[in-house]
């Protein structure tokens, strides 16, 4: 395990968590949809924690920017890793989402959960 490793969940990565719970709820129920969740979410944190760098690199943005992709179950997780000249990484945890929904759909809803919240 990496002990110079650190993971922040962001308020965007939290608020997609709990539209992804909601939305599986209304096919396995509330209780078992939000223990799948955190179940992928033990997993995701486990893997970056001892393979920081296992996920797929992702390039959707064209700023030169790049991002982590860690797919568990029909879930993904999308992360960026930053690394001080002490060597301590830090993993932002930015998206979580269903395996087929696209970046663009998900920016779109995060818009209106934005819209929707003031």
């Amino acid at each position: 395990m990496n002990n110079a490793l650190e993971i922040l969940y962001t308020e965007a990565f939290k608020a997609d968590v709990k539209i992804a719970i909601n939305w599986k709820s209304k096919v396995i129920g509330l209780a078992e949809a939000r223990d799948l969740i955190k179940g992928l979410l033990r997993d995701i944190d486990n893997q970056i924690r001892l393979f920081p760098e296992s996920g797929s690199q992702i390039d959707f943005v064209p700023i030169g920017v790049h991002y982590s992709a860690l797919l568990k179950g029909d879930y993904r997780a999308v992360y960026k890793i930053e690394q001080d000249s002490s060597g301590k990484m830090t993993i932002y945890l930015l998206m979580f989402c269903h395996q087929r929904m696209d970046y663009q759909t998900l920016m779109r809803q995060r818009h209106m959960m934005k819209i929707m919240n003031k």
